[in-house]
């Protein structure tokens, strides 16, 4: 059998008992050099499917292949949670400092400054959004697009929240043991300790959680504050922002769902409230005395001993989900049994 087609499919198999890397005994880059005992990634695809990327570890470093072209910087290591290919060919990579174990990352060939600490968040539909906290010594930055939006001598806990064009975004701090929200880089002053935030998809309305001083919480919409709860969890607002969905658990573990600050249903559990995709139609799924089902446009559907898997049909005239009962499956079609 011929070596290359041995070994080709030697990597196949090992690639699929360890999908994240593969060993190959030999490789060939683009130059036509032969380059033994490398590690090869996976390769990872842009959106659009138009380009890749994956990286090698040779002779203990690091680097990257992008469409079959390696890059010239090599890297002592890098984060593979972080190592992405965008459709215009550029790559974000995280990588780390061996000797002083700190970090830096590149994207769109910007090359930041060496931190402590850095962590990263994508946004966008290809991306394009990049913001992090990043520490040097005892001081953190958040950075948004490259560019320091907020530094602080304590740590944030969360990363930002932005409304639907993007146009606007908001973080939490913690400053003097207290959550402080951040808008467009500009800090937003509270007599309250901010638990979590949420901004609206048209970006006009911020919710927040407060803990209260005697650790209850409650929920305020701009100057309107809500009834107070234990707790407080899956706050949202609707696609079209015009409401404020929530859920709050009692002492005994059963759950509320509160629409505009407006006590609704109680169930023994609730799951996270969905949306169809043309956002008209919203479901989510409670379990109530061992029995679970489905609530579809606030209406409770048929009881069964298990359901899973809600689906619309692209003209959004069909629902579907799996329902258990009695040990038996079925698939319920617009509230009628089917056998899957």
């Amino acid at each position: 059998m011929n070596k290359k087609i041995l070994l080709m499919a030697l990597s196949l198999i090992v690639l699929f008992l360890n999908p994240t890397y593969s060993f190959w005994e030999e490789n060939v880059t683009n130059s036509g050099a032969v380059v033994t005992e490398s590690w090869a990634s996976t390769p990872i695809y842009s959106l659009d499917s138009k380009h890749f990327t994956y990286s090698m570890v040779k002779k203990d470093k690091t680097v990257i292949i992008v469409d079959g072209k390696e890059l010239k910087t090599q890297f002592d290591e890098i984060d593979s949670s972080f190592f992405w290919v965008l459709d215009n060919g550029s790559v974000y990579v995280k990588a780390k400092i061996k000797a002083t174990n700190k970090w830096f990352y590149i994207i769109w060939s910007f090359k930041s400054d060496i931190y402590d600490e850095v962590n990263i968040q994508l946004y966008g539909t290809n991306y394009q959004i990049v913001s992090w906290s990043a520490r040097k010594g005892t001081s953190w930055y958040i950075i948004h697009n490259n560019k320091v939006a907020w530094p602080y001598q304590e740590y944030s806990d969360s990363y930002p929240s932005y409304s639907e064009d993007y146009s606007k975004f908001i973080f939490r701090v913690t400053k003097n043991k207290k959550g402080v929200l951040v808008i467009n880089g500009k800090e937003l002053k509270l007599w309250y300790n901010v638990d979590s935030f949420y901004l609206s998809p048209n970006g006009k309305k911020i919710a927040l959680i407060i803990i209260d001083s005697d650790w209850e919480k409650f929920v305020m919409l701009g100057n309107k504050k809500f009834k107070k709860y234990t707790d407080i969890y899956s706050l949202q607002f609707s696609p079209d922002s015009s409401q404020l969905i929530y859920i709050w658990l009692w002492k005994d573990g059963k759950n509320t769902l509160v629409i505009d600050g407006n006590d609704r249903e109680t169930y023994d559990s609730i799951g996270y409230i969905a949306f169809s995709r043309s956002w008209k139609h919203r479901y989510y799924m409670v379990t109530n005395w061992e029995k679970q089902f489905m609530i579809l446009d606030w209406v409770e559907q048929k009881k069964y001993d298990e359901v899973q898997y809600i689906y619309y049909s692209d003209d959004e005239k069909y629902t579907a989900y799996y329902a258990k009962e009695w040990e038996k499956w079925v698939l319920v079609v617009n509230g009628r049994e089917v056998q899957p």
